[in-house]
């Protein structure tokens, strides 16, 4: 018993001093010939050893890690079940008994073609693209000279000039008589029984005179090199070849500038008359000669602006030029663009120093000076003085890009003057001239689009920019016209 006491005395004892030193698993050893128990994972030793009733034994095991199990191949105990459906095999399927499907349900044949003719390859045009017209009568007519033509009908009357007004439909009617045999009955001669009248225009090397009736159609032209009066009396004698004329009208630059009342008498000396001329600037004669019989017939507000030598403007308002308190309205050329204080502004204005024909020149052979090359120097015979203004859109269309910006610059500057000028007037169509209308295919679409970018919307909309359309015979055509309106 003492002993006994003693042997359970030191074994707690030694149970005390190690109570705190982990305890070693001592692995044991392997019996040959007894088969090793299959390893359990530690899903089964939590939930399936303790008795979860929810699927038995190991069915826990299967439904939490059933993919991992899976993936590495290992099962649970007392076997795998089959609870779920197996993965689909990789691989192409093999259909049982090599039965086939089904035939779909074609769709109907198409009805049979017409057969076509045996000259069907010549009633197609030879050209391509070119649109086929109907050879039926009724869509031929015949001419004047009695030959049968392709063109077709022109529109109704009605359907051409809906929205034009009584009084323009009036006025397009006897332009459109004069454009006929009226026309022709005229050229080189005149008829007595309609009146003649004349009108001039003097510019800053040339006088140009025409006369012409009634209804805008110019019968015989005068031109003379020279400002002067005796320029205008060979313009006028030229223009008129013996008549008198019913009406005078004279545009010139500026009617207060030096120079005027001596032409004015020298073109009323020459015609023969006693009557004073009606006289106003020249771009409010383009303006009036457009509307009259150019790019703007038909429209009751134009706004003209013609870049030459020089740059002016004008305004037409329900068919009569408007002129100022003054009778200066319309001078475009001082239009302030810049801010930047220059000589060339102070003397001839700011639009014009920019888009004028000197000041076009003069932009190109800044660049020149600075070291830009360009083909117009070769085009002038290598001298910077005999520059010419037609040899840079020339120069331009051929790619030279010195040209190339210089015109883009002048089309903004146009951009900018058309912008100013519609914002005051809201006309129905802007009527550009002179270096615009001659490089229209440069400079008409690049400075539209920089006024719309300048302009609100509501009037961006509306605007219409066109190029001159009757050329030099714009300003003498508007002055004969003003001289038929009452002031």
């Amino acid at each position: 018993m003492a002993a006994a006491r003693a042997r359970s005395s030191c074994t707690s004892a030694t149970r005390s001093s190690r109570s705190c030193a982990p305890r070693r698993r001592t692995r044991r050893a392997r019996i040959p010939g007894r088969r090793r128990r299959p390893r359990r994972c530690r899903t089964w030793r939590d939930t399936g050893n303790r008795g979860n009733t929810g699927f038995g034994v190991g069915a826990s095991c299967r439904a939490v890690v059933g993919a991992h199990a899976r993936v590495r191949g290992r099962e649970c105990a007392r076997g795998a079940r089959h609870l779920h459906a197996r993965c689909a095999a990789l691989g192409r399927p093999v259909r049982a008994r090599a039965r086939r499907p089904a035939p779909r349900a074609g769709r109907g044949a198409l009805p049979a073609r017409a057969p076509a003719a045996a000259n069907a390859h010549q009633l197609r045009p030879r050209l391509p693209g070119r649109p086929e017209i109907p050879a039926g009568p009724e869509r031929r007519r015949r001419h004047s000279h009695g030959a049968r033509g392709t063109r077709l009908h022109r529109a109704p009357q009605a359907a051409r000039h809906g929205g034009l007004s009584t009084l323009a439909q009036r006025q397009h009617g006897a332009v459109r008589r004069t454009k006929g045999t009226r026309a022709r009955g005229l050229a080189g001669r005149y008829n007595p029984t309609h009146a003649v009248i004349l009108g001039v225009e003097v510019r800053e090397h040339a006088v140009l005179a025409v006369a012409a009736d009634d209804a805008g159609a110019i019968t015989r032209r005068g031109k003379h090199e020279g400002a002067t009066g005796s320029s205008a009396v060979d313009a006028v004698r030229a223009a008129l070849g013996g008549a008198q004329p019913a009406a005078i009208g004279l545009a010139v630059r500026d009617p207060f500038e030096h120079g005027v009342p001596e032409v004015a008498k020298a073109v009323v000396a020459a015609a023969g008359v006693s009557m004073s001329p009606r006289l106003l600037t020249r771009g409010c004669a383009v303006a009036v000669g457009e509307q009259w019989r150019g790019a703007a017939s038909g429209a009751s507000q134009v706004v003209a602006l013609v870049a030459a030598d020089s740059v002016h403007s004008g305004l037409v308002i329900d068919g009569t030029p408007f002129e100022g308190a003054h009778g200066l309205a319309g001078a475009a050329a001082y239009l302030a663009l810049n801010p930047v204080e220059r000589e060339d502004y102070r003397r001839f204005g700011s639009l014009q120093a920019e888009i004028g024909a000197a000041g076009i020149v003069r932009r190109l052979v800044w660049r020149i000076k600075s070291g830009d090359r360009s083909r117009v120097l070769e085009m002038a015979g290598g001298d910077i003085a005999a520059i010419q203004v037609q040899q840079i859109f020339e120069a331009a269309r051929n790619g030279d890009g010195v040209s190339i910006s210089v015109v883009r610059d002048t089309a903004r500057y146009v951009g900018m003057a058309i912008a100013n000028l519609v914002a005051i007037t809201d006309p129905d169509i802007v009527v550009v001239g002179g270096l615009i209308a001659e490089a229209a295919d440069q400079l008409l679409q690049p400075s539209q689009t920089e006024a719309v970018r300048r302009l609100p919307k509501s009037i961006a909309e509306s605007l219409s920019v066109v190029a001159a359309a009757l050329g030099d015979d714009g300003g003498p055509l508007g002055a004969a016209r003003a001289a038929l309106i009452v002031k």
